[in-house]
């Protein structure tokens, strides 16, 4: 692809950039790929604000638009194009300005929505602030053909109004689309603003009309600051010519206030060994000490603020870390080879927080990554400007602007093609560019044949460029995907995220009404907000009281110097003193913390983010973790000094808030701290999570092991078997505004020394609570401010603060009210359960308890608080009680708790649910965007949809409607194809066991399983309501509506796979016995086995409905797919996209074969295209086709031997031979046998207190899950030989049960240790990472044992806590070979003994090897299975590259489509005559009695003038009323008089039916009847009928019935029935929908409504008698004739 050179036409003038304001405006007639493109050249970049017209961009496309100027570095404003009366689609006009982001703009006025008011019909404008004044921009656009009468009046007086109430001055450019002469006969409206027009010099012609409509019209005062104005030839679009305004004033910029921040270093390669600590120590201390006057500035703050006591300690301590950081900058430097004269580019960690002051600048030139690309871009602007040229010498007419033309051509465009010329590798490329230079610079363009030639040239050329370009662009998002995709995913999560919330990175907000766009106000504005929380209690209020203080002893009472006993404190000097006191109690404190040590550090470091946002101090966790250990060693001791010292350093009491947007609207602040604060944080969490442990109180659910689903879970619970048991429920779901920036810092010191918390920790760490703060938005930053009152969130010990700030509250409410109030951190839920005087009473009393409790703590009670009952008149008793108590609450059926629907046990609410499942769908299609690229994308399903997908789901289950929606989800991430088996594809793209219809019933059983077991108090209670729902939930057809909560969900859940739920803990899973499998679980890790039960069945139940789809027989048990993903596997290293979609498409089923897509009505014929002789179903077209014989490809040569046996077994073997998948029965393998023996190694009496290794193997077959039987082994070794460590003793074994992995080997070899040696101190070592981390995890414990693995969890931690002595679990380096013994990364014995336990356990797998015979049969099976997909791929590959004729689309009946209109559809009908009365959501005329919902008012404007019902009634229905039924017969459109067609409707079948058909009846004979069009003979009109029925079920009187072989449809809107009435019981939709219209298509091709169902009844056969009788006249073949009722 060619390249421009440096002295592209792309290039900005230079001069041009200094001249002052640079405006374009244009015309681009739509608004597509070019446009995007241009906007991203550097032409573009050079202009200060474009203005463009025409763009034809309604109003939900312009946030694409916005996006696409947002990614080049502007901002956008438009006005949207208005839709026509040609299409639905149709739009013409619309108005937009992109300024730039570093523009400064006057404030602009917004509405309620937060939208710009300077704007109207096809005009936009903008204030643009530059150094002198302050003048409007405005592009506008008006109606051509109209001159200045009909709606372009309405745009003048517009802009008319608008300009002269604003009064400043104004540069309107604009597509006029009348001459100036014309314009300057407008009603004198150039006279009314005191304008003038300008027209670029030697200009007689600015579109291809050749008229002059594209010009400038300028307040005559501010007519001088145009510069300039002329054509810009720099734009690809060539219909209206571009124009150039430069004016004289110079543009102001926006000023923002950065962070200055180093470079980071720890994603630089290592070059060289880092520089001695003690060189690195004394070249620290001889350096000049950086950003003095940042620190003077902070040491202002900083005196300003409640630390300023501490300030002299704080500033020792903290030239010690600038050194310490310093010395380890210089280290890392010297490692990474920086030269000395770029280390002021990455020094400055550790340092005074600097902030800088200045310009907004632009974003550094980037590569295009446009659609069509720089190339492209020229030969269309070519093309544009060659099109311009001809056509002016057409008309013989603008001879200088022709002129210009030919120079712009010769001086900025020949060097371009020159260079490309020289530059060019190909001859005939070289001399078509050396002819296109000639016949630019000779002047070969006076001839029209040449001037043609260039045209179509350039724009072949601009289209090759532009394929070239999106080629190369794919190429590189394909790698950027599989970089993003790799290790962590953090950069696709991060993209995936971005469809939750959208943060714009514009500077701009709405301020007083105003829109904004200078960050410093914004910001500014934002932080006095935050201010009013984080400054109470400051020196201006003094409501806090004073403490109790120290004397120089540390004991209470009269400080020295003071006799009063007490001080007198006001403002920030209670808070200094709090402080002071924490401080001085510390250093007195008995139990004081261990030393930190270096172990400890290097281990936070370890668990924190790589990826995790800077602190002030702009050190990055891996930063340190690459220092040398002295470095290390260094930041040791400075820790233990600050614990001694009880003082952090002064650069580290600066926290950098982050303002984050939340979903439901606000922001949320969110604290990045220093790193420094974040080790010593982390490293003492240990003491703070001991002291919650044994201070949290029985309210309390944010305990170590249990979580905030587990403690909604609960809560609904107890909601539903409250309502069971006919009881009523009140809660109350508080929310405390601010919260975390509400707590008094004052009131928290005292609390925690009253709760014993522990001093050491709260004295340093409330310090940086107070520290300043600066706050950041959009990347820009605030002044720093200083803190009196609130508490960081993101601090570890926040959620300790806020159960200390309540605990007084809560105990006070429990002790008259107990059980009522439940706490999660902040969370307040209030909930009453009794009878419902009881709940109102007691409701009433806790919530005006909790009210002044939270207020008399200084905590405001946000209105967002709701009350959820079970009754609403309960609820409306409360509300209204509150209310007369002072307290504001809402009301609302259903709240979010914990991120859980919460509805009071009787309603069910689904909002969050459906938001959740709004969330995911939007990453789906993010995943499904990835995985075009990259088909590794698909992992990120289990990593973020599920997630997001599953949390909450067991509150209220899930019905089958929400699992189709969610396995639609899975599929879309699979990237599958339209068409495909949902099954099939969830198998084939996701990991095993992630299709939602299996993981959500696991998932859901698996919470009750886990309340089950850990509430064992509430068994007598659960086991009732479970009881009581069995029967309840029985019927399937109202199963899911009667679900009331998690109860509910497990037992409908259970019926759902087939299962009986005869107790809470014991169900009963069908296996073709009478009695069935019994299941019975009594606690932890009894449900392993469960799960893999109820995965089956689930599975089960999914397979046998994909086998009955196309080509699916065989698929009822299941089908293996390791072949087709290790083919898959193969195909993409060799990097053969292509071939990896169609193999997945072929094995999805979506490749359709000719008669699938016939009979769904999307070909007119079964026939094979490529033999033509039999219909081409899969069997045919992989298999029976001859044209198969004719494929010269050796995978299709070598397998035509398979026929015979794929023609035979295909009925039931389909999705094998015509999809390449395996039946799972094929390859099944039973588990081993449990054998009780224990291979024994050694001498038995050695088995003692020692050091063990383990390990476990997967055997020669362990990469095949199929094949895999894994064994364990464990070693002691004999240590009297240190240089020759051999075995002691050691055992080894198979692995039991149908679970073979090897962290299960693992783990049941550990196990065995503790079996073995049940007493004494145990060191295991292990190369499993799975198990050592989980070995010791107490707070994983529960988790653990509710698994996968939860049987052997189980058995570890019961054999653990009942033996004597210690069991210490260590790692050992896996996979180590003789290099890592050389180099010292494994010691001798270490390395022996990991190898031995190796070797044992690979003998112990030997023992459960699958038989050789089951092997080779596997084995063979995947051999053919490998052929066949081949194959399949070959004949695809001939199929598609033969490119046989496109097939002609279904000729379809015509379906009218209304054309959207201009006025709105009220005002038309008004306009038509009709008197509109509204009536719930449908609007009805008094005097045609016509009727229609909102959504058809458009359809009802086509219907013409009113015409009373008197008047049209009887002529337009007198031939269609017979007797004197209530209920009217449809009419067909040949009985309609013409132009009565669309009238008609809402007569017959709206609710005013039975009035009209007895109006008709009485005027019949009064009225004569006007000449209509007679019915043709050969549709016979049948007689009316009172009422029509489906089995025992009346169809609305609406519908056009029609019937076929058991099926009843209605014509109008394709609603079927066949047993029931179902979508026929309710009225007519009057036009189909689009599952109505493919309902239609397949009717009307003689085919069942549906593929999923055949015809009910044979040919032939009738409905039963008494209620149809069908009959054939008319368009189908089967018509009905409805007959009377009695």
């Amino acid at each position: 692809m060619l390249r421009p050179c440096r002295k592209s036409i792309m290039l900005p003038d230079r001069e041009f950039l200094k001249e002052g304001c640079r405006l374009l405006y244009g015309n681009i007639d739509k608004y597509g790929p070019m446009a995007v493109n241009f906007c991203r050249s550097p032409c573009a970049r050079s202009y200060q604000a474009i203005g463009l017209v025409e763009h034809h961009v309604a109003t939900k496309g312009l946030r694409a638009v916005t996006d696409n100027f947002t990614k080049v570095g502007r901002r956008m404003f438009a006005s949207p194009a208005i839709p026509t009366l040609r299409s639905d689609e149709g739009t013409h006009g619309g108005a937009l300005i992109a300024p730039s982001n570093h523009l400064c703009l006057a404030p602009m006025p917004v509405n309620k929505k937060n939208e710009v008011t300077s704007q109207g019909h096809d005009w936009i404008c903008i204030p643009i602030r530059t150094k002198g004044v302050t003048f409007l921009y405005v592009v506008a656009y008006l109606t051509p053909s109209i001159g200045a009468t009909g709606v372009n009046v309405v745009k003048l007086q517009e802009l008319l109004n608008f300009l002269l109430k604003d009064g400043r001055p104004f540069v309107i450019a604009a597509d006029w689309n009348m001459t100036p002469a014309e314009l300057n006969g407008a009603k004198d409206w150039l006279t009314k603003l005191n304008a003038g027009i300008l027209i670029p010099k030697d200009v007689v012609s600015t579109c291809n009309s050749g008229r002059l409509i594209d010009y400038v019209v300028v307040r005559n005062d501010f007519r001088d600051a145009v510069l300039r104005l002329e054509p810009e030839n720099n734009v690809p679009w060539r219909t209206h010519m571009s124009l150039r305004i430069i004016i004289a004033h110079s543009p102001r910029s926006i000023l923002v206030r950065t962070l200055v921040k180093p470079s980071r270093l720890d994603k630089l390669p290592d070059v060289a060994p880092p520089l001695e600590w003690a060189v690195a120590q004394s070249r620290a201390a001889a350096a000049p000490i950086l950003n003095t006057g940042t620190r003077d500035h902070n040491l202002v703050v900083f005196g300003r603020s409640a630390l300023a006591s501490f300030e002299s300690d704080a500033l020792t301590i903290g030239d010690e870390y600038r050194l310490w950081s310093a010395a380890s900058e210089l280290c890392l430097l010297s490692q990474k080879g920086i030269s000395p004269e770029n280390f002021k580019r990455y020094s400055g960690r550790g340092d005074q927080t600097a902030f800088r002051i200045g310009p907004l600048l632009p974003k550094a030139p980037f590569e295009s990554t446009g659609f069509h690309g720089e190339e492209a871009l020229f030969w269309a602007t070519m093309s544009a400007r060659v099109t311009q040229l001809f056509l002016l010498r057409k008309r013989a007419k603008g001879l200088e602007q022709q002129r210009n033309i030919l120079m712009y051509l010769k001086h900025s465009a020949c060097p371009q093609i020159w260079e490309w010329a020289w530059n060019a590798t190909e001859l005939p490329e070289q001399i078509a560019l050396y002819t296109w230079f000639y016949r630019l610079s000779g002047g070969c363009l006076a001839v029209d044949e040449v001037q043609r030639s260039l045209i179509a040239d350039s724009r072949a050329r601009s289209v090759k460029a532009g394929r070239a370009h999106r080629a190369e662009i794919a190429m590189e998002v394909r790698k950027w995907t599989a970089a993003s995709i790799a290790g962590g995913a953090a950069a696709a999560h991060k993209y995936i995220r971005k469809a939750d919330i959208t943060e714009s990175p514009l500077p701009q907000g709405v301020l007083a009404g105003e829109l904004v766009v200078q960050p410093i106000a914004i910001l500014d504005a934002k932080l006095q907000y935050w201010n009013g929380f984080w400054q109470r209690g400051g020196p201006l209020t003094d409501n806090i009281p004073a403490l109790t203080p120290l004397n120089s002893d540390g004991a209470e009472g009269p400080a020295d110097g003071d006799g009063s006993g007490c001080m007198v404190l006001t403002g920030a000097d209670k808070l200094m003193s709090a402080l002071k006191d924490l401080r001085t109690r510390s250093r007195w404190e008995v139990n004081l913390p261990t030393p930190i040590t270096v172990e400890q550090v290097t281990d936070c470091l370890r668990h924190l983010k790589p990826d995790r946002g800077l602190g002030c101090d702009h050190w990055a966790p891996r930063e340190m973790l690459q220092l040398p250990p002295e470095a290390l060693e260094g930041l040791t001791r400075l820790l233990n000094n600050i614990e001694a010292k009880g003082v952090f350093p002064q650069q580290v009491l600066m926290n950098l808030i982050c303002l984050l947007p939340k979903p439901t609207g606000g922001e949320r602040p969110i604290c990045l701290a220093s790193l420094l604060y974040v080790v010593w944080s982390g490293i003492r969490s240990p003491i703070v999570r001991d002291w919650d442990a044994r201070r949290a109180g029985h309210w309390d659910d944010a305990v170590r092991g249990s979580s905030a689903l587990k403690a909604a879970l609960k809560r609904r619970i107890l909601d539903e078997c409250a309502v069971l048991k006919r009881e009523s429920t009140a809660g109350i779901y508080w929310d405390v505004e601010k919260f975390y920036d509400s707590i008094n810092i004052v009131r928290l010191a005292e609390l925690s020394q009253e709760f014993n918390f522990p001093i050491a920790v709260s004295s340093l760490d409330l310090q940086v609570h107070v520290a300043p703060r600066v706050v950041r938005w959009a990347n820009f930053y605030s002044e720093a401010t200083p803190i009196f009152s609130s508490i960081l969130a993101g601090s570890k010990f926040s959620n300790s603060y806020a159960r200390i700030a309540l605990y007084r509250l809560l105990d006070a409410a429990h002790a008259q009210l107990p059980d009522q109030v439940r706490q999660y951190v902040d969370d307040l839920a209030q909930v009453q359960r009794g009878t419902s005087n009881q709940c109102y009473n007691k409701i009433v009393e806790g919530a005006r308890l909790l009210y002044e409790g939270l207020t008399e703590e200084g905590l405001k009670v946000s209105p967002k608080s709701t009350i959820v009952c079970s009754s609403a008149t309960l609820a409306f008793r409360v509300h209204s009680k509150l209310l007369s108590l002072g307290i504001e609450v809402s009301v609302a059926r259903g709240v979010r708790d914990l991120g859980v629907d919460a509805g009071g046990g009787r309603h069910k609410p689904v909002a969050v649910r459906n938001q959740r499942l709004d969330k995911v769908k939007g990453r789906a299609r993010r995943v499904s965007q990835l995985g075009r690229w990259c088909k590794k994308a698909s992992k990120l399903y289990n990593t973020n949809i599920w997630p997001a997908a599953s949390y909450g789901m067991a509150a209220y289950g899930c019905p089958p409607g929400v699992i189709r929606q969610l396995r639609s989800t899975a599929a879309l991430c699979t990237s599958s194809k339209s068409g495909a088996c949902t099954t099939s594809a969830i198998a084939i793209g996701l990991p095993p066991g992630s299709d939602p219809a299996i993981a959500l019933r696991v998932e859901i059983l698996k919470c009750w399983i886990d309340f089950w077991a850990g509430n064992t108090h509430l068994h007598a209670e659960l086991t009732t309501s479970w009881m009581k729902l069995v029967p309840k939930l029985k019927l399937k057809a109202t199963r899911w509506r009667q679900v009331g909560g998690p109860v509910g969900a497990a037992v409908a859940t259970l019926y759902d796979i087939g299962w009986k739920p005869v107790s809470p803990n014991g169900w009963i899973q069908p296996d073709g016995s009478a009695s069935g499998q019994q299941w019975r679980f009594m606690g932890y890790g009894d449900s392993c086995e469960l799960y893999s039960a109820v995965e089956k069945s689930a599975m089960k139940e999914h397979w046998a409905h994909a086998a009955t789809r196309w080509s699916g027989s065989g698929a009822a048990g299941g089908v293996d797919v390791s072949v087709l993903k290790r083919h898959l596997a193969q195909l993409e290293r060799k990097d053969l996209p292509g071939r990896v979609g169609l193999l997945n498409s072929v094995a999805m089923g979506a490749t359709w074969p000719r008669q699938r897509k016939f009979e769904a009505g999307l070909a007119e014929s079964a026939i094979c295209p490529r033999c033509g002789e039999a219909d081409e179903t899969d069997l045919h077209r992989f298999w029976t086709c001859p044209k198969n014989l004719e494929i010269d490809d050796p995978a299709v040569r070598c397998t035509n031997s398979m026929s015979p046996s794929a023609i035979l077994d295909n009925n039931a073997n389909s999705v094998f031979w015509c999809r390449g998948l395996v039946p799972q029965a094929w390859v099944e393998s039973s588990p081993p046998t449990p054998d009780p023996t224990t291979r024994m190694v050694g001498d038995r009496s050695l088995w003692r207190p020692a050091i063990y290794f383990t390990d476990g193997s997967g055997g020669d077959k362990g990469s095949d899950p199929r094949l895999r039987r894994c064994g364990w082994g464990v070693v002691r070794l004999d240590l009297d030989d240190p240089g020759n460590p051999k075995i002691a003793c050691g055992a080894y074994g198979p692995l039991h049960g149908p679970r073979q992995t090897v962290p299960r080997s693992e783990l049941y070899a550990a196990i065995q240790v503790l079996t073995l040696v049940q007493s004494g101190d145990v060191v295991i070592f292990s190369d499993c990472s799975y198990f050592v981390d989980h070995a010791g995890s107490m707070e994983k414990r529960e988790c653990l044992c509710l698994g996968r693995n939860g049987d052997l969890w189980t058995m570890w931690w019961d054999l653990r806590d009942k033996r004597d002595g210690r069991t210490i679990v260590k790692k050992v380096k896996a996979h180590s070979v003789y290099s890592d013994l050389c180099s010292g990364a494994i010691t001798l014995e270490n390395f022996r003994g990991n190898a031995l336990a190796d070797y044992l356990a690979g003998k112990g797998a030997e023992l459960g090897r699958v038989d050789s015979n089951k092997i080779l049969s596997i084995e063979f099976t995947d051999g053919q299975a490998w052929k066949i997909q081949n194959r399949l791929l070959a004949i695809l590959k001939s199929i598609y590259a033969s490119s046989p004729e496109a097939e002609p689309k279904r000729v379809l009946p015509p379906v009218l489509q209304p054309a959207p209109i201009l006025a709105p559809p009220l005002v038309r009908l008004a306009a038509l005559g009709h008197k509109l009365v509204r009536t719930g959501d449908r609007w009805r005329c008094s005097e045609c009695v016509q009727c229609c919902h909102n959504s058809w008012l458009k359809t009802w404007c086509l219907g013409g003038e009113c015409v009373p019902l008197a008047l049209r009634t009887v002529h337009g229905m007198q031939n269609v009323v017979l007797g004197c039924a209530p209920i009217l017969h449809p009419v067909y459109p040949s009985q309609v008089p013409v132009g009565m067609e669309p009238v008609m409707t809402e007569i017959v079948y709206g609710p005013y039916a039975e009035f009209t058909a007895a109006y008709v009846t009485d005027m019949a004979a009064a009225i004569p009847a006007p000449a209509i069009r007679d019915p043709p003979a050969a549709v016979a009109r049948p007689p009316a009928a009172r009422a029509i029925r489906v089995g025992r079920q009346t169809l609305h009187h609406s519908h056009t019935i029609l019937y076929k072989r058991g099926v009843y449809w209605c014509q109008r809107c394709g609603g079927f029935a066949e047993l029931r009435g179902r979508v026929l019981l309710n009225e007519c939709l009057t036009r189909p929908t689009r599952e109505g219209r493919q309902v239609l298509r397949r009717l009307n091709s003689n085919l069942p409504p549906t593929t999923k169902r055949p015809w009910p009844l044979v040919e032939g056969e009738g409905p039963l008698e008494g209620l149809l009788r069908p009959y054939t006249d008319g368009p189908f073949e089967e018509r009905v004739e409805p007959l009377r009722d009695g």
